[in-house]
């Protein structure tokens, strides 16, 4: 895929200032509700008309205001999943693909090929009944059904899984890929679930505010995603200001910690990320780099979160850190005071 965004839109008091350019294969859009995700797909579609900018995908240009080209959503090729999969209600579900079919005009090669493409979707059965009757897994195989019945370029998946009960998300991610991938078909993922965006593309666009606030290969942006909002929407649980104070000290204010670093601190870094892995509970004092109270602890089915309160010449400091461990590694209660330590050389810095 070779795909160029460049657009900027206005809506109320928004403003969409998206400037991208891939070749993966596939790409997924990764952030909070309401930060642009789905108003970029709708451009990159033609549902929605940018003020400025362009769009090109391989090659073809798809929109320049510039030059005055506005392709129609159905000269682009582009196929757009939406989060509801919006099935034609008044339609059987074989009709509802039917009615995509482009490469003929006989009713009777329509019909054949929806039922080709229902047979290989494993939905022939459900051919004669209309959307209400379908379950969201089947829905979402019928929307996806109907849009590779066009034959797109590319497909646009606007929160696929976010209509599915939680015990589905698992299974209907692994069809979608295997369907995705046996049709060849190049994708642009809306998420805002992170492990959704690593494991179904190759390339992670990080936004915020309606833009770009990072991107790249999963396994980079994901292990440093450079800003604090980036480290946000990947994952990362504490976070934590830091300064600067000599060449190899660091200082965290909010920790009332200071740590000898043996690495450079680069010029950029504001906050450090600790990894969960990284922070020791019960190490022996002279070993600690402070002390922690047990503030809260959440029960789930599999594990156990600890709230940590760093405590300070007997003052409860402003940060707390959130720890991880399995339910048969359970060791405190809430109240509990323990010593604790974290490795420095392995944090992460951001930027503001």
């Amino acid at each position: 895929m070779s795909l160029e965004v460049s657009i900027r839109k206005r809506w109320g008091d928004f403003t969409l200032d998206m400037d991208f350019r891939t070749t993966e294969k596939s790409v997924s859009l990764l952030g909070a509700s309401g930060c642009g995700k789905s108003m970029t797909l709708k451009c990159i579609a033609g549902i929605e008309e940018p003020f400025q900018g362009k769009i090109v995908l391989n090659g073809r240009v798809l929109f320049d205001r510039d030059r005055g080209i506005n392709l129609p959503p159905q000269q682009r090729k582009v196929g757009y999943l939406f989060q509801n999969y919006a099935l034609f209600p008044n339609m059987t579900l074989k009709k509802n693909i039917m009615c995509c079919v482009q490469d003929t005009k006989s009713k009777k090669e329509k019909e054949k090929k929806a039922e080709e493409i229902l047979e290989r979707f494993g939905l022939r059965e459900l051919a004669d009944l209309r959307p209400q009757q379908l379950s969201g897994g089947q829905q979402q195989r019928g929307a996806l059904a109907r849009i590779l019945a066009t034959d797109p370029q590319i497909m646009l998946l606007d929160e696929p899984m976010s209509a599915l009960d939680g015990h589905l998300r698992e299974q209907m991610t692994m069809e979608l890929m295997g369907m995705v991938q046996e049709y060849g078909k190049e994708m642009i993922l809306v998420t805002h679930n992170m492990k959704e965006a690593y494991r179904m593309s190759e390339q992670t666009i990080l936004m915020e505010n309606g833009k770009k606030i990072a991107d790249g290969k999963n396994a980079d942006i994901f292990k440093n995603p450079r800003t604090r909002q980036g480290a946000i929407i990947t994952g990362f649980r504490n976070i934590v200001p830091i300064q600067k104070t000599e060449e190899s000290l660091l200082l965290f204010p909010s920790l009332g910690i200071e740590k000898q670093m043996e690495r450079q601190i680069p010029s950029f870094a504001a906050y450090a990320g600790i990894l969960e892995k990284d922070i020791i509970l019960g190490c022996r004092k002279e070993d600690a780099d402070g002390e922690v109270m047990i503030h809260q602890v959440l029960e789930g089915p599999k594990d156990i979160t600890y709230s940590l309160q760093v405590c300070k010449d007997g003052k409860i400091m402003p940060h707390s850190f959130l720890w991880y461990v399995g339910k048969k590694d359970r060791r405190y209660k809430k109240g509990e005071k323990v010593w604790f330590c974290f490795d420095a050389e392995r944090i992460t810095f951001f930027s503001e």
